[in-house]
């Protein structure tokens, strides 16, 4: 528990206090964060993989370029467009 304690808190802060200055928004830190938390499961996945055949690559490696794919592709559409409610769901608790 404290490796992943320590591995979580190396995720979240490494990124946030680089990127503190800088023009990246709090979504663009959000996508860099799932990048890292899904390389970070399946490198800790292939460790313990005994026998690595082609449908464990396919399943390891896959995921990690679906979860790339899928945030290129949701960051090429305005959310305002394509989820009208989107940001009252965000920012319910603020309004």
């Amino acid at each position: 528990m404290l490796d992943t304690l320590w591995q979580s808190l190396v995720l979240f802060y490494v990124p946030f206090f680089v990127y503190n200055r800088t023009d990246v928004d709090l979504f663009g830190l959000g996508c860099l964060w799932v990048i890292a938390v899904v390389v970070l499961v399946n490198v800790h996945l292939s460790m313990d993989v005994l026998r690595w055949n082609w449908f464990t690559h396919a399943a390891v490696w896959g995921s990690v370029v679906i979860t790339f794919l899928c945030q290129v592709f949701m960051d090429s559409f305005q959310l305002a467009d394509l989820l009208p409610h989107y940001w009252y769901v965000l920012f319910s608790e603020r309004v």
